[in-house]
Order: structure tokens, then sequence, then C-alpha cells
């Protein structure tokens, strides 16, 4: 068997114990204060080599390297080896195994005697004797361990050491597959957990360490005489974001008009205060405004039948409780009219039970529904004051008022050893001028763009503590003809006649891997940027020709920037035709995570920026990321509408007939006589044109790292 990569090898640590020895020097002999310790001189690496979860079972692998004729015992464990003072897994005075001093979910589950007449002494250090491969059980009678399932031992291979030395080496690989609630059972030897978690607004994350510990006898012949051992760790990350997708669809009954404030998406909890891996808690607050002619407002009566919540898949997810609603009636704010009308704000606190289906890691669980809410109408004397209902008469003519709101929330469970671990972007809005959801286009229900139409989209990046280290900062926005989401570039990589620029800046730059493991890098250098100032004859005849101009961009985006408040990245532009027909088309985004304002400069980076993609293997969730899962973003263009032509040179559809023009209120072509203060721009218009017809857009969002910064 090949070796397996050490792209995640830990380098072993300093940390050294050694038990005590009596001293074998006679009086008189010479006494040297330099010692020569190359005990572990020949030793392998160990490494987290999977940790992921794939249709609900997650998998963590864990590799350890033997060598070859080298008295040797690893042992991973969720506690360090000396935890305990009263011993360790081999007894310092008799070498004997003591597995009462390692946690339950050690990798140390068989009973080992210290001598075997085929193998001699002492057998747990010897290659036979140090990892026996298993499926999981155990002759003898004693109960195995309760983690790892599967251990698996390869043939012998020679490579290369540290040293420049040939050594004969096996890998050894421990496998747990299972469900997530056996790999959080896991606990210490005193019966608490060994995860500790953290809890933000939208995300709960789990972290344990794991324990490399190499073990060597000191005398191979007395085993009474002790032994020595190195030990390093590897973090494991286990993080669920709740995600609330703010794309509402919000309908009521005719007499009210409900208008959404917010919804939070948090962790749910369990009785104890641990974060629970299958709740969460969902506050919703938003604003009705109802007809008030004689002093009627809207009710609250909480009852089995006032607010219900009906998942998109049934059968996986339902509301486990409501824990908070309006005890008393918001009193009404007046806004006079032809009628009055009584405006309320409400909130409500609910926490759903969810079922993950499938899941897989990095990808999002969607547990969308509709919250119905229930409100009756009663007649008081003053709604604009706090008055209690019991001064207000229930209109039993007026049907109850009911509220429906389709809401969009995902779970992503994101598994990861800390070497690994990245930050990752979600589109959170992709709304158009009605503000309704455009992501997935006809493919997941919902309508497609227009021409001119305006978009709106709003990008969050992630894990939450980042934000207070780091904001977004744009570089580029780049639009072209075609799915290119999985070309490691994206539009870079496609010629300039099938893109367009609508944001660049000077300092743009990118570095990505290519399909043969080369770094590769792009700057501001490789697109054809328009010069400024004044030009020769033959320099004016080159830059016709050039991509971009930033004196007068051909496209441009109406507004963007980063919301500190939200943390959002917003951008804002106009939807125009690339074509006349409905095509892929991809964005291309790339970002910059810089700084925040006060925050204490940790390190700083090369002068070439750090951009990353999926290749990246980092050592640091600050130092660098890698490209994020789950995160192109889908919609479909319509295409021109009937009696109009696609005009390339100014990317719009013409109206044919004369008497016609394109209206952006419609979206159609419009007699001229119909009168619409939105017409056809022209190019010098204002209006900013920045998007394609576009189906199935995607959105191959790259971060980069400006600085490396202090916690």
């Amino acid at each position: 068997m090949a070796p397996v990569p050490h792209a995640l090898a830990l380098l072993l640590g300093a940390l050294l114990a050694l038990a005590p020895r009596s001293a074998l020097g006679r009086f008189g002999d010479r006494v040297t204060d330099v010692v020569d310790d190359d005990r572990f001189e020949v030793m392998g690496q160990a490494y987290v080599q999977t940790f992921t979860v794939t249709n609900d079972v997650v998998e963590l692998e864990v590799v350890v390297e033997d060598t070859v004729d080298v008295y040797e015992f690893w042992l991973v464990d969720f506690q360090p080896y000396e935890f305990s003072p009263n011993g360790t897994l081999f007894n310092k005075n008799t070498g004997e195994m003591e597995r009462q001093y390692t946690s339950p979910c050690a990798s140390s589950f068989w009973r080992l005697d210290l001598f075997s007449p085929t193998y001699g002494y002492p057998f747990p250090f010897t290659d036979a004797g140090s990892f026996v491969p298993t499926n999981g059980s155990e002759e003898g009678g004693v109960p195995p361990k309760l983690l790892y399932n599967y251990y698996f031992k390869s043939p012998p291979y020679n490579i290369t050491d540290n040293r420049g030395e040939r050594v004969e080496r096996t890998t050894n690989r421990m496998l747990f597959q299972g469900s997530s609630y056996r790999l959080f059972n896991c606990t210490d030897t005193s019966g608490g957990t060994v995860w500790r978690y953290t809890n933000q607004t939208e995300t709960v994350e789990f972290r344990s360490t794991v324990y490399f510990t190499n073990i060597r006898p000191i005398e191979v012949a007395d085993l009474t005489k002790g032994h020595s051992y190195v030990q390093s760790h590897a973090e494991l990350i286990y993080r669920i974001s709740r995600i609330a997708l703010v794309n509402v669809v919000v309908s009521s009954s005719a007499l009210v008009k409900p208008l959404l404030n917010y919804v939070i998406i948090s962790p749910g909890y369990e009785p104890d205060g641990t974060p629970a891996t299958d709740l969460a808690t969902v506050e919703i607050q938003f604003t009705t405004s109802t007809q008030s002619p004689s002093g009627e407002r809207n009710h609250y009566i909480h009852s089995g039948t006032s607010l219900n919540y009906t998942a998109d898949y049934v059968s996986l997810h339902d509301l486990d409780t409501v824990t908070s609603y309006p005890t008393t009636t918001p009193p009404c704010v007046i806004t006079n009219g032809a009628i009055n009308l009584c405006t309320q704000t409400w909130t409500f606190i609910v926490v759903l039970k969810i079922t993950p289906r499938n899941v897989d890691d990095g990808l999002p669980v969607d547990a969308s529904g509709v919250f119905t809410f229930r409100f009756v109408t009663e007649r008081c004397n003053d709604t604009t004051a706090d008055e209690s209902s019991a001064n207000c008469t229930i209109v039993d003519n007026i049907n109850p008022s009911v509220i429906s709101m389709n809401i969009t929330i995902q779970t992503v469970v994101d598994l990861s050893d800390e070497d690994r671990d990245n930050p990752w972007l979600v589109v959170s809005k992709l709304s158009g001028a009605d503000n309704l959801d455009l992501r997935g286009g006809f493919a997941a229900g919902r309508r497609g763009v227009n021409h001119l139409e305006d978009i709106r989209m709003e990008v969050k990046f992630y894990p939450e503590f980042l934000w207070d280290y780091f904001t977004l900062d744009l570089k580029l926005f780049m639009v072209c003809i075609g799915d290119q989401t999985s070309h490691p570039t994206g539009c870079l990589a496609v010629t300039k006649d099938n893109r367009y620029i609508a944001h660049l800046e000077d300092d743009f730059k990118y570095q990505y891997v290519d399909t043969g493991g080369v770094t590769q890098h792009l700057n501001i250098s490789d697109i054809h940027v328009k010069k400024s100032g004044e030009l020769t004859s033959s320099e004016e005849v080159e830059e016709e020709d050039a991509e971009w101009d930033p004196a007068n961009p051909q496209q441009s985006l109406n507004t963007h920037g980063y919301n500190t408040t939200h943390h959002v990245y917003y951008m804002e532009f106009t939807n125009t035709a690339l074509s006349s027909e409905r095509n892929s088309y991809t964005i291309t985004t790339v970002y910059r995570l810089i700084e925040r304002p006060g925050r204490k400069r940790r390190e700083v980076t090369d002068v070439t920026d750090v951009i990353l993609n999926s290749h990246v293997v980092k050592r640091d969730i600050i130092s660098s990321a890698q490209l994020p899962q789950g995160n192109h973003i889908a919609f479909e263009f319509l295409g021109c509408p009937d009696g109009s032509d696609y005009n390339k040179d100014s990317r719009h559809c013409e109206c044919t007939t004369h008497d016609h023009l394109y209206s952006k209120d419609t979206f159609q072509c419009e007699p001229i006589d119909v009168k619409s203060d939105d017409r056809t721009p022209t190019k010098d218009s204002g209006a900013a044109v920045v998007i394609a017809n576009m189906s199935l857009i995607g959105s191959l969002v790259v971060i980069c790292i400006l600085g490396l910064y202090e916690g």
C-alpha cells in the first residue's frame, strides 16, 4: 500500500516523560551534562485523515504510522496520557496495561498479555502486538471501547524518513463510522463529556481534542523499569449553523396587511443548557396593519391552533415548543387616511425539532416551512392605549385573520479538524423587484428574472467568531456565459468576449491550485484595463479593445458594501441581457477578509495576498481559507420578451416595433403613448446595468486573507 499523504501530519512535540530509574554509575565515573536521547528519532506520524459526515453517517479516521522493528505503542485518546495522578495505560512499575486509565472512546480497547510464547517479551510493543486489526469485536469477554469500530493495518512499505534514511513502516488506521449521537456520547473517565462548546447567534461549535501518544519501553527485557512517551494532539470541530435566509413570502387575510421585520435563527438548548444538535430557535417579528374605522385591532389568543408550523418535509421537522408569544395586545399606531389603519408589532419565539435528512458535510439541510398565526378582531374604546383586552369586545362577525409566512431555514453541519478549518460564505439573499426568492430558478420553483430587473444579493461569511476580526471587501464582480462553477477560476477562465466586469479594484489578486497541483497566480495585469491620461494614436487603437474602463464602465453595480451591523455584504445590480435566450451564466466574485478597525494585528502576510480555494490545506482559520461549499446560486433569465431583438453592442432587448419601448415596469415592449417613468435607459442614463440574463447563475466566491490577526 502506498504511504498515506501527510498533508495533515502532526509533528509530534517535545513533551517527554521519563519514569525514574536507579543510578547505575560508580563513584569516580565521568559525569557529563550532555545527554543524547535519540529514543524517538525513528518515529512515524499521527494525524486525522478524515472527519466528515455523509448521508447522516459520521466518519472519523485516525492514522498512526508504526515503524517496523521498533518497540512502540500508539495510543489515541480524548484525554492526555497522564491525565490521572493514579496511573497510566502502562503501569510504570510493572508494565501491565491498565485500561481504566484511558477514556471510554480511546483506541486501546483490546487486552494484551505482556508475554507471548510466539513473539516474546514485551508483546504489546512488538509489530504484531501493538496494533491488532479487528472489526470491533474482542475475545475473552472484555467489552470493546465505545468509538472506533474498524482497525486496519497496511502491509509494510519503505519510506525515507526525516533523517533521510530508509525505514520500513506500516500505516495503521482507526476508523469510526456511525451516528453523531455515538460520537457526542464520548466521555472522559469521570463521565464528563469530552466536547467543549461555544455558542453565537447563528452557530454552535463543538470542539474536542484528540491526543496521539507514542509510548516506548525503557528496558525491553524488563518493563518494571518504566517507559517514556511523546504526545501531540489535534482539534476536532463539529459546527452547526442555523441560517435564516431572508427571502420570505408573506400572505394574509384581505383585511390585514402584514410586514415582516426580521427572522433570527439560533441553536436550541437541552434543559441543562447544552446546545442541542436537533433543535433550532426561531424568533419572528412582524407588523400588521388593520382597517380600524371604529376602534378595531388584532388580538392574539394563544392556543393549540393559533400558531402552527408546517414543514416542507412534514415527516422530518416539527414545532417543538412556543417559548414566547405576546401575552398582552400591543397598542395601535394609528395612520389617518380615508380609513384609519391600526399598526401593531408582534414578536414570537418558537423552537423547532430539526431532523437531519441525508446530512452531508458543508451542505445545507432545508428546514423551510410555513408559519401560520391566527388573530381575532376586537373593538376597543381607545386602541392607542395599552388597554386590556378585558375592556374590549371581540367582533364575532369578522372571521379570524390568518397570517402565513414561508420562511427558508437552513442548517449547515460542518465537520473539520483544526488544520482544515476554513471560513465559508452563504448567499443569504437573492431577490428581485417583488422581494421574492430567486435562487434555484425554475427547478426550485422560483420565477425567472427579467431584463433590466433590479436584483439584490447579500452574502455572509462564517464561522461567526470571525465577525469580530474581519469584514468583507469586494475586489472583483464578473459575469460570463456558461456554468463555470466547477472551474477553479470561474469566469476568469473564459474569453473576454463571453464575459463582462461590473466591479474591479486595482489590488485584485487571485491564487489557486490547478489540477496538476501547481499554484497559479492572477492579478490586475491579467485583465486588459484601459489606460488613463493622454494616449498616442496607436495606444488609442489598442485601448479600444480594453475589457475594463474604470472611468466609463459598460456595466457597474448600483450599490455595494459591507453592513457591519448585520455582517452582510450587499450588492444591488440591474440584470441585463447577454443574449436573447435563456442560458446558464456564472458570477465570479472575489473578496478579501480585511481587518476590522481597532483589531490588533497578529501577523503580516507576504506581499502577495493569499487567495484560497478548495485545494488549500490550512494551519489556522485566520491565516487561510478555502472555497466555501454550497455557495453557488442559481436563477434563470426569462429571455428578451416577444417583439424584441437582442443588441449585442448595447446588451439590450430592443423592441422591433417603432412605436414601442421596453418598460422596466412591465418588462415588456409597451406602446410609447403608454406613460412610464422607467423606459429603456441609454448607456449614459445612469441606470446601472450589471448582471446578465441568467439561467442557473453560479456565484463562485473566493475568499482571500489580507493579514493574520490576534483574537
